[in-house]
């Protein structure tokens, strides 16, 4: 899980072609609270968590924004993490995590990404990544932002590539449907959007549903962590599925 916190960045234009949201379609997002169950499973003892998520209008160096804040409880340690996005776009801005006594700040700027750690001993050290093209980071920040920015619609077809360390790594992202989904929170009619990898590992392979009435709003993703056993690291896959919509985001779901 550190791995996918910490690491992974959707990049877009650095390998083939990626869809950048039309300029405004981030404005399709509202202030929201929102609690998700989540589980991960595989090799390994369950792990089950609960996710407070919010999101908020912000302002960045003189330009509208949007803050994602999330939280976990029951994660075992401190996981917690806020992201701001351009709320024209939505471009990376900023992000800010903690992975138990690991604390980390990144800043997104058109060549680059700049992330200073500061570990359990007080120690920082920085990290940069050449980047080039718009670009969006995880899912467990800015890719939820991302997804529901997208004019999401059965058959729609982009491409994206996923930054993980020094490689780069190509992903399609497609709506294949709508359909009728249930979860804590009730049923939603939802998009069901496929996010496949295109380099044979199928790390983070997944399947978004996107609430396709009202404000978007991711109701349930499913995703692989590690396709398989290799040591220490333990095959896995997780679910998130919506609780409750505690604040904002206009039409609830049907009990």
């Amino acid at each position: 899980m550190k791995a996918v916190v910490c690491v992974l960045l959707l990049v877009g234009a650095c390998q083939g072609p990626a869809t950048l949201p039309p300029r405004g379609q981030a404005e399709a997002v509202r202030p929201m609270e929102l609690r998700y169950h989540g589980e991960h499973t595989g090799d390994h003892r369950p792990w089950i968590y609960t996710a407070h998520v919010s999101v908020e209008p912000a302002v960045y160096e003189g330009r509208p924004a949007w803050r994602r804040s999330y939280r976990l409880e029951n994660a075992g340690t401190k996981v917690e993490g806020t992201i701001v996005v351009d709320r024209d776009t939505p471009a990376s801005l900023e992000s800010q995590s903690t992975f138990g006594d690991e604390r980390s700040r990144t800043t997104f700027r058109h060549n680059q990404v700049e992330t200073t750690v500061v570990g359990a001993d007080g120690k920082a050290r920085i990290e940069t990544i050449a980047v080039r093209g718009f670009f969006v980071t995880d899912m467990w920040s800015g890719f939820d932002l991302y997804v529901i920015s997208l004019p999401l619609r059965p058959g729609y077809r982009t491409r994206v590539n996923i930054l993980g360390g020094d490689r780069l790594r190509p992903f399609t992202i497609s709506v294949e449907r709508v359909e009728r989904v249930r979860v804590p929170a009730g049923e939603f009619d939802a998009f069901r959007v496929f996010v496949d990898p295109l380099d044979g590992d199928d790390r983070l392979r997944s399947i978004y549903h996107v609430r396709s009435d009202g404000s978007p709003v991711v109701v349930r993703k499913q995703y692989v962590v590690n396709p398989k056993t290799e040591g220490e690291v333990k095959r896995s896959t997780g679910v998130e599925e919506l609780e409750a919509i505690e604040r904002g985001s206009a039409v609830a779901g049907s009990g």
